[in-house]
């Protein structure tokens, strides 16, 4: 019986491997191929020809070996080359389904950040609500995780979005918790962020003394390796002075600014050139600002910048110029064709890009990705349901499989059970036969001798009859 047992139990167990959907055998050297790929796109992140090949590489041995991890790292990086090159509608998509991906693995704060990440391309992209919805829903993942630590960017953010519609209050609100959360948390930069914060906060609602003042105390969180944070908050100090006429003190901090990023080299300088040739233009020194506003273009031109928001400006400063009457009656003259001409560079440009991104991407707008998402998202969720019953009728198998194998074992068990018992009972019945026999036996025998007991006895009246006569 043991042997039937264990004959019974390997077949149950042969029955559930042969009905599994798949074995593991994935090769090793290709998970090693997959992780090298994703190394070496690192390396080339600021390459996107590169890094945009390198990632479909790593999306196909994804997909091969099955590995959603790093299918969600394809899908999060995606989304970030394509944000750095305004590609809003393909990021969304991306990190939607990184977001997806990583709620499968269970990894909550790769998902929190691709919500952030998320959240802060809507901002982008001008959907406010929906940017405030993913970082809000960031912000709750990260204080379940205890990641106190992220809470000042996703505050940064969500007063950014408000900022954007001009939602003051709720804008200040956020700042203040970002400025307390890097507080508690002893941290310098997002301190000074807070209130770099504060001074655009200021600075939109025209209050150019306050804004300056939150300007000049973040000054006072930086070190002196961060040169070009300091860059940044002298020119927004120097343009607050502007806008209040302070014309002097503008001067200054814009000059101070513009040589902190001469120093540093590769810096940008074309925002600071656009405010001084604005400066100067206040000051009546229109050949001052003719050079600093040809600065810009020639800038552009050379750097390949034609798409630029600088060059934007600076042409739309030189075309009023060009118009102005005093500008005119000091002598100065803008050489407007050679401006037309760069204005029409720039339009060609625009024109090439519109249709690259009108080839690469079904989908440009946001909107447009948006419909593609909910599209996807209906397909996994067929794929999923259709998986669902495929692995309901694989475990329906195994139960059948299973159910037939413990009938099997029943059925054994039943026929040894009878076996056994068919056997005693023949055993039974032969003891019964032999005793039967032996009491056949014993009541031959004793008839035979009560026969004889009565002969002896017949035998004994008699001879007593005959003494007696």
């Amino acid at each position: 019986m043991p042997r039937l047992t264990t004959l019974a139990v390997l077949s149950v167990l042969f029955v559930v491997a042969c009905t599994q959907d798949e074995i593991n055998t994935h090769d090793p050297a290709k998970i090693d191929v997959l992780k090298n790929t994703h190394q070496t796109y690192l390396k080339h992140v600021e390459e996107p020809d590169i890094a945009f090949k390198l990632l479909e590489e790593m999306k196909t041995l994804a997909i091969e070996l099955d590995n959603k991890e790093y299918l969600a790292r394809y899908y999060a990086n995606h989304a970030y080359l394509n944000r750095m090159n305004n590609q809003y509608g393909e990021a969304i998509k991306s990190n939607k389904q990184a977001m997806v991906l990583y709620e499968q693995l269970g990894d909550k704060l790769r998902q929190a950040k691709a919500a952030s990440n998320l959240g802060n391309v809507y901002r982008l992209a001008k959907k406010p609500a929906e940017a405030i919805h993913y970082l809000e829903h960031a912000k709750e993942l990260y204080i379940q995780l205890n990641q106190v630590e992220k809470l000042p960017v996703i505050f940064d953010n969500i007063s950014l979005v408000y900022l954007g519609l001009e939602e003051f209050d709720k804008a200040q609100r956020y700042i203040s918790k970002s400025l307390e959360a890097s507080i508690v948390l002893g941290s310098s930069f997002w301190t000074y962020n807070a209130y770099a914060s504060y001074g655009e906060l200021y600075f939109r609602q025209q209050r150019f003394d306050e804004a300056i003042k939150n300007y000049e105390k973040a000054l006072t969180y930086l070190n002196d390796d961060q040169k070009l944070e300091k860059a940044f908050l002298y020119g927004n100090i120097g343009e607050s002075y502007m806008k209040a006429s302070k014309l002097e003190h503008a001067e200054k901090w814009l000059n101070d600014a513009l040589q902190l990023k001469i120093a540093l080299g590769g810096a940008d300088k074309r925002p600071n050139l656009n405010y001084l040739g604005e400066l100067a233009t206040l000051k009546g020194d229109y050949k001052a600002a003719l050079q600093y506003y040809n600065q810009v273009v020639r800038l552009s031109d050379a750097e390949g910048e034609l798409l630029s928001e600088e060059l934007h400006m600076a042409l739309n400063a030189l075309r009023d110029l060009s118009n102005n009457a005093s500008a005119r009656a000091t002598g100065v003259v803008v050489p407007v064709q050679e401006y037309i001409l760069i204005r029409e560079k720039r339009n060609e440009a625009l024109e090439k890009q519109n249709k690259l991104i009108s080839s690469m991407y079904a989908q440009q707008s946001v909107d447009m990705a948006e419909a593609e998402i909910t599209h996807l998202n209906n397909e996994e969720r067929y794929k999923h349901e259709l998986l669902q019953k495929e692995q309901e009728a694989d475990l329906m198998n195994i139960v059948y499989a299973i159910s037939a194998a413990l009938g099997l074992l029943l059925l054994m068990f039943v026929l040894y059970k009878y076996r056994k018992r068919l056997i005693m009972y023949r055993n039974y019945k032969n003891q019964q036969e032999r005793k039967s026999n032996k009491l056949e036996k014993l009541h031959a025998r004793l008839e035979e001798e009560v026969l004889t007991l009565n002969q002896q006895v017949h035998s004994i009246r008699q001879m007593l009859r005959d003494s007696q006569s």
